[in-house]
């Protein structure tokens, strides 16, 4: 059976000159492989069960403004032998970007010998003047 298609939608807007565009809710997941090796044929191929879930993207050249958001899953797993099994289920990135401000986010999702864990990772600067402020928050917790 053939793999299903990703439709990632596209949109430009003008006289603002603003284009955004993303994965189309619904549609199949980006195959991270068949992606790699239409865009950077010869190198080697990343798994086959990677998978883009989520993808937006935003940005306005005139103001220097961008967004972009996306979700990787089916990332990576290592076997402990009867200690269970080591994997990283998923990581979302979330970027903001203004002149004046910066917004990221890191997301992972992980299983631990059983014990689901989700880890984030945070950054905001702004900028006022000649004053840049910048803070990094991180959290984790284990979900159930």
């Amino acid at each position: 059976m053939p793999a299903s298609k990703s439709t990632i939608d596209f949109l430009a807007l003008y006289p603002e000159f603003t284009l955004s565009g993303g994965l189309r809710e619904g549609t199949a997941p980006i195959q991270v492989k068949a992606l790699a090796n239409k865009l950077a044929p010869g190198l080697p191929s990343p798994p086959d069960n990677l998978e883009i879930t989520q993808f937006f993207f935003s940005a306005n050249p005139k103001y220097k403004r961008f967004e972009i958001e996306g979700e990787v899953v089916n990332l990576w797993s290592l076997d402990l032998g009867s200690l269970g099994s080591f994997s990283i289920e998923s990581l979302y990135l979330y970027l903001n970007y203004s002149p004046q401000a910066t917004e990221m986010l890191f997301r992972g999702e992980l299983d631990i010998i059983g014990k689901h864990f989700i880890l984030e990772a945070e950054n905001r600067r702004e900028k006022s003047g000649r004053q840049t402020s910048s803070e990094w928050i991180f959290r984790g917790a284990l979900a159930e």
